[in-house]
């Protein structure tokens, strides 16, 4: 297992953890698949309603870029086994564990943290600009496109750009990119958000008691 794999090869590693608010994961989570063309629900709601049903294989695309667990979504955001893992390994003071608000709202205080459990020199960067916004595609067309480009299209592309390069990744990026806009996510209806939280009440009370 990795956590004991890690303090087997390292018994002085420092281990850092950030756990994000559940119901806003498992949002972020779903809106990433759609955005990459793995998730043929067009609403959370209808991909929460199809879980039982993919855990039986059904629903899920046969092309896709991320593994089956993805889509069990009752389990994407549970923290407390996987907090669990480390704190059951690790003594307290090679722990260091990040909520995801308070990074946001402090960015760099949070950042400033994370150096001084590093034991490194504080070098703090001009800005902290955001990275990765949420996206949405410009085009479906363009996206079925990206994800099947045909047999043809595929041999030219992997003569002239071969996997594994610069070139390659130069590539996907621009073209990911040119069918991508940064727009917020629209915000869950009431009942769909009390649905998330009733899903995650159990872990979210366990492992707030294990992170105090």
């Amino acid at each position: 297992m990795r956590h004991k794999t890690s303090k087997k090869f390292n018994p002085q590693a420092k281990i850092i953890i950030m756990l994000r608010n559940p119901v806003q994961m498992i949002y972020s989570g779903y809106s990433q698949k759609v955005f990459n063309g793995d998730e043929p629900f067009t609403d959370l709601k209808s991909a929460l309603d199809a879980e039982t049903n993919r855990r039986s294989g059904k629903h899920i695309p046969t092309q896709r870029r991320c593994p089956v667990e993805a889509y069990f979504y009752s389990s994407f955001a549970k923290y407390y086994e996987q907090v669990m893992r480390y704190t059951s390994v690790f003594s307290e003071d090679k722990i260091h564990i990040i909520l995801y608000d308070d990074f946001k709202a402090n960015t760099g205080t949070e950042y400033g943290n994370v150096l001084k459990f590093l034991e490194l020199e504080e070098i703090v960067p001009d800005s902290f600009n955001v990275i990765n916004p949420n996206k949405s595609v410009r085009s479906k067309t363009y996206l079925q496109f990206l994800m099947n480009p045909g047999s043809i299209i595929k041999a030219v592309g992997r003569l002239f750009f071969p996997h594994h390069t610069k070139r390659r990744t130069w590539l996907m990026e621009t073209l990911w990119a040119f069918n991508a806009k940064n727009e917020p996510r629209k915000p869950l209806t009431k009942n769909l958000h009390q649905r998330l939280l009733d899903m995650y009440k159990d872990d979210i009370e366990k492992t707030g008691e294990t992170i105090k």
